[in-house]
């Protein structure tokens, strides 16, 4: 009888034992999920942040869109300008060009009728 005592014994300390390790498992495992849930708000925060400064950028880079877009044609316009502004120059002087090849072939005809 007091085998089967002595064998009791060793179970009930073997079952403690065990039941103590699965506390601690327990214990090791809680604190493994609250490390997570802090990474889990961290990472939700720093979303939350990230987005903010993508529709930050967003809005910057669609304002330097319209910028570069009125600059762009603001630069059309002044080239369109510039170079009505040339042409017209330069058809004012192809005029008078014309006109002094024409006043030196009647100074030409004047000369050679009197010579």
């Amino acid at each position: 009888m007091n085998n089967i005592y002595a064998e009791l014994g060793k179970r009930i300390d073997a079952g403690e034992e065990k039941d103590k390790n699965q506390d601690e498992e327990i214990a090791r495992q809680a604190a493994k999920d609250e490390e997570l849930a802090k990474q889990i708000s961290q990472l939700m925060e720093s979303n939350l942040e990230k987005g903010t400064q993508i529709r930050e950028l967003q809005a910057i880079c669609e304002k330097l869109s319209k910028n570069i877009s009125d600059n762009a044609l603001a630069v059309d316009d002044k080239e369109t300008g510039l170079l009505d502004r040339i042409n017209e120059k330069a058809s004012k002087k192809s005029v008078i060009v014309s006109y002094l090849i024409g006043l030196a072939g009647v100074i030409a005809a004047v000369v050679q009728f009197f010579i």
